[in-house]
């Protein structure tokens, strides 16, 4: 078979690469991350496809998510031409896992190969992804083969060797055999037996525990019942009256509470009535000592008189204003009539007596003056007695109004000072309350006018007062009824248990000890009983989930006796079997050792000549064993590949590499793939082996290194160089 053509479509970091590929050496460079291990994953996922690995520890395998396309995982694909005895196919694959998908195309005839489960092995027979990994597939570090080879070796040489065919698996075969006789030999039926023949002896004693549960059981139904009669006769006696009764307690103290408080606001409302009563006798003295229409009358009398004092007053002041005038006009009279003529009189006689000498005349004028003034002060004493005497009628006048006036308000003085004595701070002793209604005087005709006001408002304020204690009245009654029926019904309750001929606190407290102890006394009785009853029903339902436990061992018992004996027979039937089989084995064992010292020797010949080839004739001769074991002889001596050199050991696990590829698909030889595969090789031992391989149908080298490009230039090899790079 060979590769010559690859088209990436979309994979890794190529989109849409094309990469072709010729017979004998193609050189496919490039340095680190340009995408040699992507071509050769490429190869083997046209091959063989990929599948997604599940789980997280196998994430760093997932061989899938590292090649899906970073841009365009849409577009997970690509092709592969190859050649296969002279026909050219192309591979297509999707390896979307959504949508998964692989066919082969005739390019001849341009038609799609059928197949049947979509595997590579139908159009390349043998080849499967375990051969190709273990053979042609090398990368670096990687040339040792695996267990896997070895079987597969194995199981190739047998069947070659015994059929002559490869569709006659005889590792199989043996495998199955082999877990056959695993699977016989897991059967410890003699461990089997030992645990069964122990479990039926359990059952046979949970059987007699049965027994003695049922007995057990029968005792206590018969306790049982003993104790819920006892029981129903407490239970019927704490029904009959007394305990009726004694159940009753709480109402009749809760009567008793409602009993204390109606007491309570009875004497609330006692106080209350006497203080209303005591207002009303008050209010009442108060407005009984006077007649409104006789106060009425009073007002419109002391108004009127001081009314006509106001005017008294006023004509009063009229005329001493007048007497002050006559006073004041006499006063003048003197200075303004007498003296300006007795001035007059004097000059004159002055002046006649001087021209005359004559007297005579001035005492005339002096008598005439004399007279005159005597005269004028006759006539105003007049006018003053008239005056006079108009004012000793008004003062007598005044006298007796203000003596009415202070009748009518002497009359009312102890109705004030009451009035006024409700505005009083308190704290005033009697005797001074006394001295003060001696001293009081009212002050005017507006002090009855609010005497009239306040005696007014004392009506009403009586109609209130008495409207209360009507109402005060009607809820004693009711109050006093509650009381009395309360009271009737405590006494009575009360009177049943105890003699007591007065409700009292005391009392009730003599009742609720005393029906506490006798409620004491039926529950201990009743508790005990009770206790009794509970735990013979626990003690029952013990004893019945035992026996639920065990109901089904009879059958159980049965079952396992069978089984037993079924046991028993298969014993001796697996142990003929198991002795066949241990045969079978024997005789293929035998065989495959038979098998492997006749044809093993085609193997050995075929890695000795490709590894003295790869090893320039060092090393001419290896020995293999059927675990695909290596020894080099050497010198006479068989040295174990552990004491070899790395780069020997890589060397001769290469060689069975391609001596596995010829044997286990030696009608196709496939392409060598090799991957960075000479890390250990030195320049000598890199051309020795170059030029061991050289004479394959093709082989893609994908290196970092330029050593294998040199070493085929040096080896004047023909070779196809493909350059990749980062970018």
């Amino acid at each position: 078979m060979l590769i010559t053509r690859l088209k990436l479509n979309y994979f890794g970091r190529f989109r849409d690469k094309e990469i072709l590929l010729k017979p004998g050496i193609n050189l496919i460079y490039g340095p680190n991350e340009a995408g040699k291990s992507t071509i050769h994953a490429f190869i083997r996922g046209m091959l063989f496809g990929i599948e997604k690995t599940r789980g997280r520890a196998s994430s760093k395998l997932d061989v899938y998510s590292k090649y899906l396309p970073w841009d365009y995982p849409g577009a997970y694909g690509g092709s592969m031409d190859i050649r296969l005895a002279d026909k050219d196919y192309r591979l297509r694959r999707s390896f979307l896992a959504t949508d998964k998908s692989f066919n082969i195309i005739d390019l001849s005839t341009g038609r799609k190969l059928q197949l049947k489960e979509g595997l590579i092995s139908e159009l390349i027979s043998g080849l499967t992804e375990s051969v190709y990994r273990n053979t042609v597939s090398i990368e670096q570090l990687k040339a040792r083969t695996d267990a896997e080879l070895a079987a597969q070796l194995q199981n190739y040489i047998a069947n070659l060797s015994v059929s002559k065919s490869r569709e006659i698996d005889v590792g199989k075969a043996l495998g199955l055999l082999k877990d056959k006789r695993k699977a016989l030999m897991a059967n410890d039926y003699k461990a089997r037996l030992k645990a069964l023949q122990d479990e039926i002896v359990s059952c046979i004693e949970k059987e007699t525990k049965m027994d003695e549960l049922s007995q057990g059981l029968k005792e206590l139904l018969e306790m049982e019942e003993k104790l819920k009669l006892e029981i129903d006769a407490v239970s019927s006696s704490a029904n009959n009256e007394e305990a009726q009764r004694m159940n009753e307690l709480p109402a009749i103290l809760e009567k008793y509470k409602s009993h204390k408080e109606i007491s309570e606001q009875l004497m609330q409302l006692s106080r209350r009535r006497k203080l209303l009563q005591e207002q009303i006798a008050f209010i009442s003295a108060r407005t009984q000592q006077i007649s409104e229409e006789g106060l009425e009358k009073d007002i419109r009398i002391s108004e009127e008189l001081k009314e006509e004092e106001h005017h008294l007053l006023a004509q009063k002041q009229e005329l001493d204003g007048r007497r002050a005038a006559f006073r004041a006009v006499l006063l003048k009279g003197v200075a303004f009539t007498l003296l300006p003529f007795f001035t007059a009189a004097f000059a004159v006689m002055r002046m006649a007596a001087t021209l005359t000498g004559a007297k005579m005349i001035y005492c005339l004028l002096f008598g005439a003056g004399v007279l005159a003034y005597t005269l004028f002060a006759a006539r105003q004493r007049k006018k003053q007695k008239r005056v006079s005497d108009r004012l000793a009628e008004l003062e007598a006048r005044l006298i007796k109004l203000r003596s009415e006036l202070e009748a009518i308000f002497t009359k009312y003085n102890k109705a004030l000072f009451d009035v006024n004595a409700t505005h009083n701070p308190k704290g005033i002793n009697d005797a001074e309350l006394a001295a003060s209604q001696a001293e009081y005087r009212p002050a005017d005709t507006e002090a009855l006018k609010q005497l009239q006001r306040e005696l007014l408002k004392s009506s009403y304020e009586l109609e209130g007062i008495k409207e209360q204690l009507s109402s005060i009245s009607l809820m004693e009654d009711e109050l006093e009824d509650k009381r009395d029926i309360l009271y009737e019904t405590i006494m009575r309750y009360l009177q049943y248990f105890i003699h007591e001929d007065e409700l009292s606190d005391e009392a009730i407290d003599r009742l609720k000890e005393l029906i506490r102890q006798k409620k004491q006394a039926a529950g201990e009785a009743l508790a005990g009983l009770t206790a009794r009853h509970n735990n013979c029903r626990l003690q029952i339902e013990r004893i019945r989930w035992e026996m639920l436990q065990l109901e089904g061992n009879e059958k159980e018992l049965m079952q396992k006796q069978e089984l037993y004996d079924r046991l028993m027979q298969e014993q001796k039937k697996a142990q003929m079997e198991l002795s066949a089989v241990e045969l079978a084995i024997e005789t293929i064992e035998e065989l495959s050792k038979s098998i492997h010292d006749s044809f093993g020797g085609r193997l050995g010949r075929a890695v000795s000549q490709i590894v003295s080839n790869i090893t320039g004739g060092r090393y001419n001769k290896l020995i293999i064993n059927e675990k695909l074991e290596v020894a080099v002889d050497w010198k006479d001596e068989l040295i174990a590949t552990e004491r070899l050199s790395a780069g020997t050991i890589d060397q001769i696990y290469f060689s069975i590499r391609l001596a596995a590829s010829d044997l286990l698909l030696e009608n196709e030889e496939l392409p060598l793939i090799l991957d960075d595969s000479f890390a250990l090789y030195d320049d000598d031992r890199l051309r020795t082996a170059i030029s061991g391989i050289a004479d394959r149908g093709q082989i893609i080298i994908l290196t970092c290194h330029k050593q294998e490009e040199e070493a085929i230039k040096e080896l004047g090899l023909p070779c196809n160089i493909i350059e990749l790079s980062r970018d």
